[in-house]
Order: C-alpha cells, then sequence, then structure tokens
C-alpha cells in the first residue's frame, strides 16, 4: 500500500503471469472518472489468461466487456432470503407458525422489495424486534425507516439508501431532477408521455443515462422504477422540495383525455396516489364516482387482474370516507372476481363480508344482490338446495322493489341449477321468462348469456341446428359488447358441437380460440380448453392434428408441451386412483381373514376373480397376478412363490396381507 501506483500495478501484473487469477472490481461506479481510465487501460493490459470481473451499474465499453445484467431474485427466492434473515435473526423462535395473514403479509413486504437484495436482507434484520405487520405499515408509511439499517459489525449505514446514494450522488443535475421525478410513474411509461407530465422536452437521452446507470429500467421503449427504488427516488424529490401532487394531477388529466380503457386504468391509479397524498375528501369521492365509470367495462372486456386491483383500491378509499354501502358493494365485486377464477373459499369470505354490512345498514337491493352472488358460488360447489334456497330469498326481494334486472338475472341462474339437474323443461321456462326481461331491458348480456345456454339444451338434446343458431346469436352479442370471457365460452360450446358432429377441424380451431383467450385472462376455464384440444388430438392422426395446430395456433409447440404435461398428469392420476384401489382390496383381504366367514370369505373371492378376469382383458397383467395372489391368501392357499415373483411394491403389499 506504500508503493507508488506504477509499483502497485507491475506487481499485479507479474503475479498474474505467474497464476491462474481472478481479478474482481467491485462497485465500478464510485471510482472517480478522471482515475477510470487509467485503472481500464491498466485491466486491458493484464495476461491474456487473467479473468475479470466487473460489479458495476455502469454499462461497460462493448468493445472490452462482456456486459451481463442481473435480475432482483424471483418472488419465491425473495421469500426464502427474508425467511432464512428472519430466522437467524430469531424470528421465528417467537413465531414458530406463520397464519396466513402473515404469510400474505411476508408476500406483500417481498413484492415491494422488488427482489432487491440487499433490501430483503435489511428489511428481515428488523424482525430481530419488530413484528412482520408493523415493518408492513413503515414501508409504506415511511420507507426510509425500513430500508436504511447499520451493520452490525462496523457500525456504518446499510441499506438501499446508502447503497443508491453512490449512484445519485455522482449524477448531473439534469439526470438527478428527472430520476426524483420518474417516481410518479406507476407502471413502464413511453418517453413521448413522459415528456408531456415532466414537461421537460426531449428526455429520452437522460432517461437513457439514467438506464446505462441501472437507476431506471426500459423494456420494449418504456420506461420505468422497481418499487424500491420508486421509494427512494420520491424521498429524493421530497428531499429537493418538491411535491409529487402536481405531477400526478397532469398524469391523471394527460391520461384521462386519451379516452381508452387502458389509459383510464393509468389515470385512476395517479388519482388514487393523488387521493392518498392529498388527504381529501372531495378528491376521495371523485375516484369512487370515476371508478365506478368504468368498472363495469374492465369486467366486461377481461381485465379482471385490473378489475380485482381497482376493487381493492375502492375498498379503502371507501373504508377511509366511512362510505359503508361502497364498502360492500365493491366487496361483493371483489368476491365475484374471485369466484370468476375458481377461487370459491375467498369468493365466499368476501361475499359474506358484503352481506354483513348490508345486512346492517338495512339496504334490501344490496341484500338481495349479495344473496344472488352466494346462491351462484353454492350452486358451483354442487350446493343445489341451498342454492336454490338463497336464489328464492333474492327473487323474492328484487321482486318486493320491482328490480327486473335482477329478477331477470336470478332466473337465469334458477335456469341453469335445473339444466344441471337434467329438469330441461324446467330449465327452458326459467329462461324464456330471463329472456323476455332481458330483452325489454335491452340488456344484451344477459340476453346473450341465456341463449348460449339454450343452445347448451339444444346441443344435449341433438338439437345441432337449434343449437349453432343459438351460439351464433349469442356470439355476436358478445363481440358488440367486448366480452372476452363470454366470447371465449361460447367458442367452447361450438368446438364442443362440432366435435359431437366429428368436425374435427373446425372443433380444434374453436378450442385452440377458446383456449388463448381464457389463458390471457388467467381463467381457469382454459383447462376445460386445452381438454377440447386433446379429445380432437386423440381423435385424429398426429399428422393431421399437428397441421391444424400450426395453422391455428402462433405457439403450436408451447400447446404441444401443454398437452404432454395434461397427459402425464392424467396418467399419473390414474396410476394413484389404481393404487388406492389395490390398498383397498388389500386391506378388505387382510380383514376377511381375520374377522369375516367362510361364507364371507368364499364371497369375496369370487369377486376377486371378476376383478382378475377384468384386469387381463385389459391387459394389466402384474395388477391380475396380485390380484391372484390376493384370492389365494384369502383361500388359505399356498402362494409364496408368486408373491415372490411380484415386483414393489405390489410384492410388499401382498407380504402385509399375508402375514395379517
Amino acid at each position: 500500500e506504500q508503493s507508488l501506483f506504477d509499483e502497485q500495478k507491475q506487481g499485479l501484473r507479474d503475479f498474474c503471469a505467474e497464476h491462474k487469477t481472478l481479478l474482481i472490481l467491485d462497485n465500478w461506479e464510485t471510482i472517480e472518472p478522471q482515475a477510470r481510465k487509467e485503472l481500464w487501460d491498466f485491466v486491458l493490459s493484464l495476461p491474456e489468461e487473467t479473468l475479470v470481473l466487473v460489479t458495476s451499474r455502469d454499462t461497460l465499453p462493448a468493445r472490452d466487456a462482456r456486459n451481463l445484467e442481473l435480475n432482483t431474485l424471483s418472488p419465491e427466492d425473495a421469500v426464502e432470503l427474508f425467511i432464512k434473515t428472519a430466522r437467524n435473526a430469531g424470528y421465528f423462535d417467537r413465531n414458530p407458525q406463520l397464519s396466513s395473514e402473515e404469510m400474505a403479509i411476508l408476500s406483500a413486504i417481498c413484492d415491494r422489495l422488488s427482489g432487491y437484495t440487499l433490501a430483503v436482507q435489511v428489511v428481515a434484520g428488523q424482525t430481530e424486534s419488530r413484528t412482520l405487520s408493523d415493518i408492513w405499515q413503515d414501508l409504506q408509511r415511511v420507507p426510509k425507516n425500513v430500508l436504511e439499517g447499520v451493520d452490525e459489525i462496523s457500525g456504518e449505514p446499510r441499506g438501499v439508501w446508502t447503497s443508491m446514494n453512490l449512484s445519485y450522488d455522482v449524477l448531473p443535475a439534469p439526470a438527478q431532477n428527472m430520476f426524483r421525478q420518474m417516481c410518479v410513474f406507476l407502471a413502464p411509461t413511453e418517453a413521448a408521455d413522459i415528456a408531456a407530465i415532466t414537461e421537460i422536452d426531449n428526455p429520452r437521452p437522460v432517461l437513457d443515462t439514467l438506464v446505462k446507470r441501472s437507476l431506471v429500467r426500459m423494456r420494449e421503449g418504456a420506461y420505468y422504477l422497481l418499487p424500491v427504488i420508486r421509494d427512494y427516488a420520491a424521498n429524493k424529490l421530497s428531499e429537493a422540495g418538491q411535491r409529487p401532487n402536481e405531477l400526478h394531477l397532469r398524469a391523471f388529466n394527460f391520461y384521462r383525455a386519451k379516452d381508452t380503457l387502458e389509459t383510464t386504468l393509468a389515470a385512476s391509479d395517479h388519482l388514487y396516489e393523488l387521493t392518498a397524498l392529498s388527504d381529501s375528501r372531495e378528491v376521495a369521492e371523485f375516484l369512487i364516482q370515476y371508478l365506478r365509470g368504468f368498472y363495469q367495462d374492465l369486467v366486461t372486456r377481461g381485465f379482471w387482474v385490473e378489475a380485482r386491483h381497482k376493487a381493492e383500491q375502492g375498498i379503502a378509499i371507501a373504508r377511509a370516507l366511512e362510505d359503508k354501502q361502497t364498502e360492500a358493494q365493491l366487496l361483493g365485486e371483489l368476491g365475484m372476481r374471485y369466484y370468476e377464477i375458481g377461487e370459491m373459499e375467498r369468493a365466499s369470505e368476501l361475499t359474506a363480508k358484503a352481506q354483513q354490512i348490508l345486512s346492517d345498514s338495512g339496504d334490501k337491493s344490496g341484500i338481495a344482490g349479495t344473496l344472488h352472488q352466494m346462491g351462484m358460488m353454492a350452486q358451483a360447489q354442487g350446493n343445489y338446495s341451498e342454492a336454490m334456497k338463497l336464489y328464492e330469498q333474492s327473487l323474492q326481494s328484487f321482486k318486493e322493489l320491482g328490480n327486473k334486472r335482477g329478477i331477470a338475472s336470478t332466473l337465469h341462474q334458477m335456469g341453469m341449477m335445473a339444466q344441471d339437474q337434467g329438469n330441461y323443461s324446467e330449465a327452458m321456462k326459467l329462461y324464456e321468462q330471463s329472456l323476455q326481461l332481458e330483452k325489454e331491458l335491452g340488456n344484451k348480456s344477459g340476453i346473450a348469456g341465456t341463449l348460449q345456454n339454450m343452445g347448451v339444451m339444444a346441443q344435449a338434446q341433438g338439437n345441432y341446428s337449434e343449437a349453432m343458431k343459438l351460439y351464433e346469436q349469442s356470439l355476436q352479442l358478445k363481440k358488440e359488447l367486448g366480452d372476452k370471457s363470454g366470447i371465449a365460452s361460447t367458442l367452447g360450446q361450438l368446438g364442443q358441437l362440432a366435435r359431437t358432429q366429428q368436425q374435427w377441424q373446425i372443433s380444434s380451431h374453436y378450442f385452440l380460440e377458446a383456449y388463448a383467450i381464457f389463458e390471457a385472462l388467467h381463467s381457469p376455464y382454459r383447462q376445460l380448453a386445452l381438454q377440447g384440444i386433446a379429445s380432437v388430438k386423440d381423435a385424429v392422426a398426429a399428422d393431421q392434428f399437428d397441421s391444424w395446430l400450426r395453422e391455428y395456433s402462433p405457439d403450436p409447440q408451447r400447446i404441444l408441451a401443454l398437452l404432454d404435461a395434461a397427459e402425464d398428469s392424467a396418467a399419473e392420476e390414474q396410476a394413484n386412483r389404481l393404487n388406492e384401489f389395490l390398498v383397498n382390496i388389500a386391506s378388505a383381504v387382510a380383514n376377511a381373514k381375520v374377522q369375516a366367514s367362510a361364507e364371507e370369505r368364499t364371497a369375496l373371492a369370487a369377486q376377486l376373480t371378476q376383478v382378475e378376469a377384468q384386469m387381463r382383458e385389459q391387459q394389466i397383467v402384474e395388477v391380475a397376478a396380485f390380484i391372484s395372489v390376493l384370492r389365494g391368501i384369502l383361500l388359505g392357499e399356498e402362494v409364496t412363490e408368486k408373491i415372490a415373483a411380484l415386483s414393489d411394491p405390489l410384492r410388499q403389499l401382498a407380504e402385509q396381507v399375508q402375514a395379517a
């Protein structure tokens, strides 16, 4: 260390010439700009066999170095690291079992930390003296207090702020200003939108500088900050004496003026942030009204994830306003969004909360609506008696209120239930009553849904031309509405109709279209569409199916991989069922040996003979041999050699029965 720099460099160069060496230059961006060239030239002068690894928030010259961008931790790895750190801090000594609520908070914390390793370690270390709930609340209110810590050994500052300061402090003033203002952008944003909202002309060169410094990320022409970096930028904005309110207001007005569903969503996000920052009742009430204006479009057009997010935001605002009716309405909406993706337990829980609030307030219309939803959930779980009771209560309430739309919807659901139970005449009567009301109301969505269900009944009764007509009418209405989920559902029905008539090519086309839409919606119904595709694959020659797949699917290899995985899963399930069946038979034989009369053992042996014959017909020879051994054990025959000929685990199971 006391040598001259040139002597140090020569000493290191000589060492590298004699040894296979890995040289690590950590935090390259912290080196003073005037010293970088000299150090870089030295690195390039090292022997060719020397490997050099540079960690940096800057992009290095591509002519000399290969740049590898490191991603943040995946959500699963972030949670694993958090738990490991918290365990070392003693958190699990005090809390050996995390509740479902604590697991949800842990997931939310790691999501907010964006997989940033240092942030995960710093925050998880605070579990030594704080609960997960306390950490989460502070992370939302005053993130710096949670994201900064002190090194346990050196006592020096350690955390996101300390780390980020190394990059931020060396930025020129225009780049610092741009970075601070980026905190208001909640999703990837194009440079033109950033220019309009920040009122910075031609921001792209500065943004590109920030991307090279790894402070801003860029994907497909859009710029964004990780959530934890956004917290840091927001703090710097505050330290600079700037407030984000005006920027959020500009963003709201900018996106609102574009008047598309996507930009309306973006505008509502900025309005939500503005509501939290301004603490204004007037702004909060305006947000609720704004959400009501486009929420149903989100649902109809299949923006289910966004609809759940908006419902959650609305619930938080309604609670802050102590607006119980709006809170209950949005809880019911959120329950329906979970119902649509098959999470019945969560859906029922939310709907029950809504029902309780509405009951306390005496809101008859709201109560009738939640009774209807609770009936749908009971019906989806096969509890028809409970569903009918709830529908009848709902129908009576809607009639008393004169709510034709509610009456029509409930009649439709009751028709579906009658149809599920095979009572087609009753179902048709209920559908026709519902359809008449929907036509009076001009409710295209209700008309489309009823027409499709009538089509399903016509198909079940063999009236294929009528089914096709009803499906096509339903599909046309759903296309006019932009109802993605409904379109996919009708396409699936058309696929089934074509399959019934052995129109395999048409069927494959419909099923593939339905699957693509359901997958984009993350709908559980995509599995039904995949089963439809598999049924066509099983019915036709492989080369013919491959040809249709290439013609109708943008990613045929992926569809084939999904079908193979589904086949493997089905085979595994079948094997599990067979294994359970054999274990049950073995248990019955073991019990009969000890407890049954001679007559009962003879009857059981006769049943085993039938099962063995069935297995041999299906060419499941090994299982047939196992059944033969069980029959011999039951009748007291000598079967030692037969048992020895069985393979594991059937041999072990037979030995257990013999020893019983």
